[in-house]
């Protein structure tokens, strides 16, 4: 009994440390984007001062913007979601991992195979960007948020990542949350990665 306790236990240390990896890593990649639109707009400014043409401008963006076939699918797809946030909300809520999702990995899937919590880091992750760059969404990026973080069936260490985005959107909005809502083992988590 001491094994499969300790084991539990070990496991969700892990998800916790995953999770934190995961939050980690979004945080580059939004700084490596960031990066490569300053040097595209550095890029265009030189051709202007070059004396180069709109057209040749505009050539160069092009050059930047052409993929293959199946990219453009996926592309137009994303597009076509885009317009729709409230459906990637709704469907990207119901990707989240449960726990009883969670309960039926092995212990093997649990220590080496944690892709649910990269993917729901991801999810989380995309979501609370496309409220950032886009104030428009940030309502409903919110409430997503508020949803993840209420749901008791949510898996606690995805509760506190989107309890990490709502504290962070609490410091530039004015929306009504309180941290003494939480749950405690949520609130645990939380505070344990921001350590």
């Amino acid at each position: 009994m001491k094994t499969d306790k300790s084991q539990k236990i070990q496991a969700a240390l892990i998800g916790t440390l995953t999770l934190l990896g995961v939050y980690t890593l979004l945080q580059i990649g939004g700084e490596k984007r960031t990066s490569y639109e300053k040097a595209t707009k550095d890029h265009e400014k030189l051709l202007r001062s070059r004396g180069k043409s709109k057209t040749r401008i505009r050539n160069y963006r092009n050059s930047k913007s052409k993929v293959s076939t199946v990219k453009e699918q996926k592309l137009n797809d994303s597009r076509e979601l885009e317009n729709n946030f409230e459906l990637i909300l709704k469907r990207s809520l119901a990707k989240l991992p449960r726990i009883h999702h969670v309960r039926n990995l092995d212990h093997e899937e649990m220590v080496h195979g944690q892709s649910f919590i990269i993917n729901a880091g991801r999810i989380v992750g995309r979501i609370a960007g496309q409220a950032k760059r886009d104030p428009s969404k940030r309502p409903s990026a919110i409430s997503f948020l508020k949803s993840c973080l209420n749901e008791k069936n949510m898996y606690k260490p995805v509760r506190a990542l989107c309890l990490d985005y709502l504290v962070e959107f609490k410091a530039k909005e004015n929306f009504k949350f309180e941290l003494a809502k939480v749950d405690p083992q949520v609130l645990k988590i939380y505070q344990f990665v921001q350590n």
